[in-house]
């Protein structure tokens, strides 16, 4: 019985770990360019995003906070904007 609750137990935390690795953080940044459906945002982090949008619902100076994943990569510049929205 202690074997079984020892692996249940490793197993709940595995999940728990991949959990926590694989979600998207947030970073706040500000609209930089506007062409109708597609803007960039530069990310307070120094990375710079083209994201396509719905149009016209965000302009040039809009403050938004990014959901970004990190897509598995080791690098910023290969992470992709998931989520984004105006603050």
């Amino acid at each position: 019985m202690r074997k079984l609750t020892a692996w249940i137990a490793i197993v709940v935390m595995l999940v728990c770990a991949v959990y926590v690795i694989a979600r998207p953080y947030e970073v706040k940044g500000v609209v930089v360019a506007d062409r109708g459906s597609i803007i960039e945002v530069e990310l307070d982090n120094g990375y710079s995003y083209e994201v396509e949008v719905d149009p016209f619902h965000f302009h040039k100076g809009d403050r938004v906070i990014a959901s970004v994943d990190e897509v598995g990569a080791t690098s910023p510049k290969d992470d992709r904007i998931v989520d984004l929205r105006k603050i």
